[in-house]
């Protein structure tokens, strides 16, 4: 478990550390996408409190676990909702997990997460829909497994997945059209995660705001 493996204590120095990330008290839209048990969920609403989050995984089982998560935690289900999704096909989502899948508004997000779940999806197809959910402005924030880590390599056979390089990264990215694409190196402060993980943080370019922006709100389903 991330949470018994003090992962979530690992996350929390490097969030807060990172660039491209607004004043703590941004009523940010954030979409957490194959958010496992919401470890990265609930790290950024100690450090955005404000924030609405939408919190989606492929596995159903796995999304009401992190409900009950929330719900112990005495997180609001106004500050963070859940719904199926695959990481491959962000945009499109299955409230309740049940039923037909919805298709989320384009430029919605200031800020997309995704936390070791593109090392099982198509990087290139999972970012170009990211890019799409993304404000003008916005941030997607991975949390991507080390390509070089001994870990991640034990983590690709068990787990089937591909840690893939930062330059593979940076390149999906910018071919996404992410102006611009930072890495910070984890620390041995930020034990457990420093064990497998890098943070990549890519800013999609601003334009002018107009009086007709959209404002979404995240549902209230789970």
């Amino acid at each position: 478990c991330l949470v018994l493996g003090g992962f979530d204590r690992g996350l929390r120095p490097l969030i807060k550390r990172l660039p491209y990330l607004p004043p703590n008290d941004a009523p940010l839209k954030v979409l957490d996408i194959g958010c496992g048990s919401a470890v990265m969920s609930f790290a950024l609403l100690k450090r955005f409190p404000q924030a609405e989050v939408l919190a989606t995984d492929m596995d159903p089982i796995m999304v009401r676990e992190a409900v009950k998560h929330r719900d112990k935690l005495g997180i609001k289900k106004t500050q963070c909702a859940f719904a199926c999704s695959d990481a491959n096909y962000p945009h499109m989502v299955q409230y309740g997990c049940t039923g037909s899948y919805q298709e989320l508004p384009q430029e919605a997000f200031d800020l997309v997460v995704a936390g070791a779940v593109l090392e099982h999806v198509d990087l290139d197809r999972a970012i170009q829909s990211v890019f799409g959910l993304l404000k003008p402005g916005g941030t997607f924030l991975i949390i991507a497994m080390r390509e070089e880590a001994f870990l991640s390599k034990v983590y690709e056979r068990v787990y089937h997945c591909i840690p893939r390089s930062i330059e593979t990264h940076r390149e999906s990215l910018m071919a996404a059209g992410f102006q611009s694409v930072l890495v910070e190196r984890t620390r041995w402060s930020d034990f457990s995660a420093n064990l497998t993980r890098v943070a990549i943080v890519a800013r999609k370019a601003s334009i002018v705001a107009s009086s007709e922006d959209f404002a979404y709100t995240v549902p209230i389903i789970a």
